[in-house]
């Protein structure tokens, strides 16, 4: 028996135990330092105690210590390509709209002449395009997300194809899910009753703190302030929408965070009410790729490597303390453009694999009015950068993949390019796992 290679090890709650994190299995468990002896010596090959193997096989169970005969990079080859060409679900991200009705000072759209509606025609063949997906590939679930710009600007897009999808999938008995992610000013009861109808399971809108933050980040084009128009849409759709709160933060925002919390706990909004609120940074409005992940609501950071983690830990718990829910987890991968089954359509009816690649044109890997892929498609499928020698023997590649494709593109114009993230996984996540550990004790414990 052998110690995982994919352990993180770091000090646990005391001084006398360790953390173990194994970044395939997931598995969270602290040993004492007898124990790590232990493990170290089962991985030297030395021989152990009868006592010694019975912890050893306890740790094997939890899922950080493996048998002698299992070659662990060929189970992480096998995960990696059953996640890759999984046909379970079919997600499609649809930009209605490149358009935006506000104005905000950390736009990832700034400086893009992308200023385009669906049409009609366009959305027909959007419709077309998906059908014709759903009987190649057969999937349990069809998740259209609903994009832009501001997909609301495009009301009559965003609901015929959402009816169309949800009649197709209907009939072949397929679950269709659907995702709003709207800066939340034109967000009506008629259109989420409309949504909710064709399955509509989230609504993601944006508040950067209290009023006076918020309204200094998110303003319409003319500068009012756009946040008493959303917290209004909110009261009225509370308790009849499926609402997600996201927030993006910085230095001049952030400590308006709690008031926004206790305004909402006011207003008389719960758990009940918000399915959960997460609070990330702004990061360099420079980088289109990176603020534009920090806008999307995949539950992930794409590129967060220079965060601070106390800002995270303190917003997770200010949300919490207040009885709602934030996202768990800390994966940041694999990157969604190496999916197979993963597509973003904009608003003139062109395919890329992943919001962050709209508006470049050398990234595009299809159109709606031609079935057939580009080789560009082949590319992305195959380029595999866990096995990239600059990523040999790193623990943490089954929840990176060689990083975001779109922040490989940003670093160096080539989305085959490794994205290393290891100081977010050593500076961040890793501390929102002790978190979890400390807070939830999910952790087993194992004593020598």
């Amino acid at each position: 028996m052998k110690p995982s290679i994919f352990n993180v090890v770091t000090p646990a709650l005391s001084a006398d135990d360790l953390l173990i994190f194994n970044t395939f299995t997931d598995a969270r468990v602290v040993v004492n330092l007898e124990l790590k002896s232990v493990m170290d010596k089962a991985g030297r090959g030395e021989s152990l105690t009868e006592a010694e193997q019975s912890y050893l096989d306890q740790l094997r169970e939890a899922g950080v210590m493996v048998e002698d005969g299992v070659d662990e990079e060929r189970e992480l080859e096998y995960w990696f390509q059953r996640l890759k060409y999984d046909t379970t679900s079919l997600d499609v991200t649809v930009l209605t709209t490149s358009a935006c009705n506000l104005g905000c000072t950390y736009c990832f759209e700034d400086g893009i002449n992308l200023k385009g509606f669906m049409t009609e025609p366009v959305c027909r063949q959007v419709g077309d395009w998906v059908t014709a997906k759903l009987d190649e590939v057969r999937p349990r679930l069809l998740h259209l997300t609903l994009f832009g710009g501001e997909p609301l600007l495009n009301p009559k897009a965003a609901l015929a194809l959402s009816r169309r999808l949800h009649d197709e999938t209907q009939r072949r008995s397929i679950t269709q899910q659907i995702s709003v992610i709207t800066n939340g000013v034109l967000l009506t009861e008629e259109i989420v009753e409309e949504l909710l109808a064709a399955g509509l399971t989230r609504v993601k809108v944006t508040l950067d703190g209290d009023e006076r933050a918020h309204d200094s980040k998110r303003m319409y084009k003319n500068g009012k302030g756009s946040f008493r128009v959303i917290m209004d849409n909110l009261l009225r759709l509370k308790g009849r929408a499926p609402i997600s709160i996201g927030g993006n933060f910085d230095d001049t925002t952030k400590d308006s965070i709690p008031r926004l919390l206790d305004q909402l706990v006011a207003l008389g909004f719960t758990a009940d009410d918000i399915m959960d609120i997460t609070f990330k940074p702004i990061l360099n409005p420079t980088n289109r790729i990176a603020v534009l992940n920090n806008a999307m609501d995949s539950g992930h950071s794409c590129t967060f490597s220079d965060v601070r983690p106390q800002d995270l830990l303190w917003l997770r718990e200010e949300v919490e303390q207040r009885g709602f829910k934030t996202k768990d987890g800390i994966a940041i991968g694999p990157c969604c453009a190496t999916k197979e089954q993963t597509y973003t359509i904009d608003p003139w009816g062109k395919i890329y694999k992943c919001p962050a690649l709209v508006g470049r044109e050398s990234f595009i890997i299809g159109d709606v009015a031609n079935h057939s892929p580009s080789h560009l498609n082949t590319q992305f499928m195959t380029v595999d950068l866990w096995r990239d020698p600059f990523c040999s023997g790193c623990s943490y590649r089954p929840i990176c993949g060689g990083g975001c494709r779109g922040s490989s593109v940003t670093q160096s114009n080539d989305f085959q390019a490794v994205a290393c993230e290891k100081p977010y996984f050593e500076n961040v996540a890793i501390e929102l796992v002790k978190r979890e550990v400390m807070n939830s004790l999910p952790a087993e414990t194992v004593s020598a």
